[in-house]
């Protein structure tokens, strides 16, 4: 008789097994870093928009900026300190995760990305504070359309007034973190 070598059934049946059982923990593992990475952005952005509140309330003319610049979306507080020039100066700035991608609702109703990184398209928008009650003040600011925001100096002539912001909402692949904001009173939470 001839020893014919080859695997039994039971043997390949294990095989797809573990098999089966290895790809089902790497896809949950990427799906995990996944939403890690948005859920470190919304903690960002949660915390600069308190940090910016804050220092708003001892410091008249700040604002919260969310900007995409250069493939980066950051978030920052920005101070006016010469009243008789249109620059703010950058205080504090944090580098948001690559690939999240950033939506804003406003009061009346219309949406704003803060950047394209499919186009390149750069982006901002910074909201201001009222020093006594921290709540936003004059509505939000967003950059004109054509206009190529610079970095770090954001110069006000260049920004256009628009509704107050009510939603951050932060987006990748798996789901999404809203931030509500509630520019009456200045409270802000998530809304998960």
């Amino acid at each position: 008789m001839k020893n014919r070598k080859g695997f039994s059934l039971v043997e390949l049946i294990v095989v797809i097994a573990i098999m089966a059982i290895v790809l089902g923990v790497g896809a949950l593992s990427i799906s995990t870093l996944t939403k890690q990475k948005e859920k470190t952005a919304s903690k960002d952005i949660y915390n600069m928009y308190g940090s910016s509140q804050l220092v708003a309330m001892s410091k008249d003319d700040t604002m919260f900026g969310l900007t995409y610049y250069d493939g980066q979306v950051s978030v920052g507080t920005y101070y006016k300190k010469n009243k008789a020039t249109a620059v703010f100066d950058l205080i504090e700035q944090k580098k948001i995760a690559s690939g999240v991608e950033i939506c804003l609702k406003l009061k009346d109703g219309s949406t704003v990305n803060i950047g394209d990184p499919a186009s390149g398209n750069e982006g901002a928008v910074f909201i201001k504070f009222d020093r006594n009650t921290g709540r936003t003040s004059g509505g939000s600011y967003v950059y004109k359309n054509g206009s190529s925001y610079g970095g770090a100096g954001v110069t006000f002539d260049d920004l256009e007034s628009c509704s107050d912001v009510t939603h951050i909402i932060i987006k990748r692949g798996g789901g999404d973190y809203d931030i509500v904001i509630v520019p009456l009173t200045g409270k802000f939470f998530y809304n998960n």
